[in-house]
């Protein structure tokens, strides 16, 4: 005959749970395999007592927990360390060390020669066990070939071999801690603070404040200062290539592209070196944009980007990044750079009423020239000296 896998759903409610499935499962089981991505000492306590007592009586188990975003308890830690040292043969605990968040929730267990598998949304807490204050939802798999059982461990094992978990030690558990009381205080504070400002008129000024002050805090290349330089330099140079690339005598695909490298180079939008080549098809027809430009001299917003765009709308891949960014190394004190980053900046300070995904089709003139005026204010009222100093908060906030 031959066996079949049967699944079920598993959820927490009045007549079962994770807990007592769990707790059932390790009667006399003979392996256990656990992965979550955080766990807290009532989530353990559920299960302890069924832990202790099967490994006292042979059980292997593997533990693993994840220590992404400090949500797991440091007492957990050191209770499942200690225990790790009362098993010594049959206990192995594991944490996570990777910069990739560790996520998964597996329950394999395994007796009498079959298995059960569960995998779900279930942590190892009182949540994710018990349904305090939770909906969580597992596939109950009945494993009796132990296929799956198996690939739960060859998974493990191979995370094992690249260092993406490693067992706890007694310095990375003080420095956890360390950290994780730090973070939770911070929370804390965080919560006060948004419970305060969620019932000020201002607060979405003030938040754009409080990033303004962490990047002039931040020492390094992504810090205020180190931004700003950095910019500024860029566009200095961004300004002569553009002339340069205007007076370009016969200009061809070549000539072109020697100088638009050059160019984009200086930019702060990212991606424009993906139509270079495709941009680098209709040479005059950019140089004369740039000709244009530069010899109309538009004071507004508005007159400015007309100018391009009647251009650019012929020149494909030419997009609003490229417009803008041309119209900001001109003059930095009368036009902003308009990407999905700005864009995303300037709805922090609640101006929302322009598309999440800028392109030169879908922006005209009048509507660049409203999100230079918007952005003017949002720049004026931190106290900012130009749009390439706004450019690089907006950044920052945004990643």
């Amino acid at each position: 005959m031959i066996k079949r896998k049967a699944v079920k759903l598993l959820i927490n409610d009045e007549n079962n749970s994770h807990h007592a499935v769990i707790s059932r499962l390790m009667k006399n089981a003979k392996r256990l395999e656990c992965a979550v991505a955080f766990a807290k000492i009532k989530g353990l306590d559920s299960i302890m007592p069924g832990l202790e007592l099967g490994l006292a009586s042979g059980l292997k188990a593997r533990i693993v927990v994840g220590l992404s975003f400090y949500l797991t308890d440091p007492g957990l830690l050191r209770t499942l360390f200690n225990l790790r040292e009362r098993f010594k043969d049959n206990f192995r605990f594991y944490v996570s060390d990777s910069e990739a968040t560790f996520h998964p929730k597996i329950y394999a267990i395994s007796k009498n020669n079959r298995s059960t598998v569960l995998i779900g949304s279930a942590n190892l807490t009182g949540g994710g066990m018990l349904g305090d204050g939770n909906y969580e939802a597992s596939a109950q798999v009945d494993d009796p070939e132990n296929k799956l059982f198996q690939a739960v461990v060859e998974h493990l094992d191979d995370l094992i071999n690249c260092d993406e978990i490693v067992e706890l030690t007694h310095a990375k558990l003080n420095d956890y801690e360390r950290l994780h009381n730090i973070c939770k205080m911070q929370q804390k504070l965080a919560k006060l603070r948004f419970d305060r400002m969620s019932q000020t008129p201002n607060a979405i000024l003030e938040t754009l404040q409080d990033f303004l002050a962490e990047m002039k805090r931040d020492s390094s290349e992504n810090g205020f200062q180190i931004q700003v330089a950095t910019r500024s330099k860029y566009q200095n140079t961004a300004a002569f290539e553009i002339s340069a690339l205007a007076n370009v005598e016969n200009i061809d695909s070549v000539s072109f592209l020697e100088h638009y490298e050059r160019l984009i180079q200086c930019f702060h939008s990212g991606g424009l070196h993906r139509g270079k080549n495709i941009i680098a098809k209709n040479p005059l027809a950019f140089q004369n944009a740039l000709k244009d430009l530069l010899k109309s001299k538009p004071e507004s917003a508005q007159d400015a980007y007309e100018v391009l765009q009647g251009h650019f709308l012929d020149i494909p891949r030419a997009g609003i990044n490229v417009l803008t960014e041309i119209l900001h190394a001109i003059d930095r004190q009368k036009f902003v750079v308009m990407n999905q980053n700005a864009v995303s900046g300037l709805r922090l300070a609640n101006y929302t009423n322009y598309p999440e995904k800028p392109s030169k089709s879908s922006v005209n003139a009048a509507m660049y020239a409203d999100f230079c005026r918007d952005a003017a204010e949002v720049r004026d009222q931190l106290g900012l000296s130009d749009f390439t100093e706004l450019d690089a908060l907006f950044n920052y906030a945004y990643w």
